[in-house]
C-alpha cells in the first residue's frame, strides 16, 4: 500500500504456493483488512475450472473488489463559545451542582493545595495520585460520580504543575 498525493495504490502479488487451498473455500479466498472486524478488502476467485491444488500448472483467477462502505460527511459549523464561560476559578465552580447535573467534563489545574475541587476529589478518594510528591502528571478520572469525566493536571508545586501541563500539550 503506497501513500502519497492523490489516490492510494495497492499492489497485490499473487503466486501459487503450498497449502493455498483453504477448507471450505476451494475457489474463493477472502482477504481481510488489518483489523479483526474489518470486512474483506477483496476476494480472489479462481476461474480455472480445471484447477486443483496439486496440478502445479498455476491458476487463473479474478480479483474482486467491492465498495463495502462509504463514508458520509456532515458539515459542522463551529460552536460559539465564550472563553469567559469556559475558564473558571475553582471558587467560581458550583461543584455540588456539577456533580448533580454533570453537563460537561472538567479539566482541573493544580493539586489539592491550590485547587479546592481537586482537594474534594482527593478527600472523597476519587483521585489516586499523591499530589504532594508528584513530579508533575495528569490523572484522568472516568465518571467519578456516574456522569462526566475529570482530568487533573498537577504536581507537588507550581513548577511541577507547569511541567505536567506542558507535557500534556506536547502529546496533543
Amino acid at each position: 500500500l503506497w501513500f502519497g498525493a492523490g489516490e492510494l495504490i495497492l499492489e497485490l502479488n499473487v503466486a501459487l504456493c503450498d497449502k493455498m487451498c483453504a477448507p471450505g473455500c476451494e475457489y474463493k479466498w477472502p482477504i481481510p483488512g488489518p483489523y479483526p472486524r474489518d470486512p474483506p478488502y477483496f476476494t480472489i476467485e479462481v476461474t480455472d475450472v480445471l484447477f486443483w491444488c496439486a496440478d502445479g500448472d498455476g491458476i487463473n483467477y479474478d480479483t474482486i473488489m467491492e465498495e463495502v462502505q462509504t463514508t458520509g460527511y456532515t458539515d459542522i459549523s463551529p460552536a460559539e463559545i465564550s472563553e469567559t464561560d469556559l475558564v473558571k476559578l475553582d471558587i467560581e465552580l458550583d461543584f455540588a451542582g456539577w456533580k448533580a447535573a454533570c453537563e460537561y467534563n472538567l479539566v482541573l489545574i493544580g493539586g489539592p493545595v491550590a485547587n479546592i475541587v481537586v482537594k474534594q476529589l482527593v478527600d472523597e478518594g476519587m483521585s489516586a495520585v499523591d499530589w504532594a510528591t508528584s513530579p508533575g502528571e495528569w490523572e484522568y478520572i472516568v465518571a467519578p460520580y456516574g456522569g462526566c469525566d475529570v482530568l487533573i493536571i498537577a504536581g507537588m508545586d507550581r513548577d511541577a504543575t507547569r511541567s505536567a501541563a506542558q507535557d500534556l500539550i506536547d502529546q496533543l
